[in-house]
């Protein structure tokens, strides 16, 4: 598929920026798409999957190296990581490292309310 381009500049960005993320994202699987509105810094918005098992330590170079890249960036996904800062009746230590890193690093977390307990919590009618 080929994209169209205003400009030489911002298809030396879009190339540089594949080539870059691909030699980053070594524990993660991710789609990225790199926006770049007019007479402003590109922006990443990515859809990110860290698959469950132990080596979700590598998360925080991955991230880093989007960081290094992009001065803003929106990331949604699923990290397997559950924290009672995003709606998850407990905490676990992947969830406990990822929310290290988002306070650390000074990001925003957007995350839903937590569900309601149907048991104990009828619904209006």
């Amino acid at each position: 598929m080929d994209a169209d381009f205003d400009n030489e500049n911002e298809m030396n960005i879009a190339a540089a920026t594949s080539s870059e993320m691909r030699n980053i994202m070594k524990s993660v699987a991710a789609t990225l798409v790199a926006l770049t509105p007019s007479d402003q810094e590109p922006f990443l918005v990515a859809s990110i999957y860290v698959p469950p098992g132990p080596n979700y330590r590598n998360l925080g170079a991955d991230l880093d190296g989007i960081f290094n890249i992009f001065k803003s960036a929106f990331l949604v996904g699923d990290y397997n990581a559950k924290h009672t800062s995003w709606g998850c009746n407990y905490s676990d230590t992947r969830g406990n490292y990822l929310l290290r890193y988002i306070t650390n690093n000074n990001l925003d977390l957007i995350a839903p309310p937590p569900q309601l307990d149907m048991e104990r919590t009828p619904l209006p009618l």
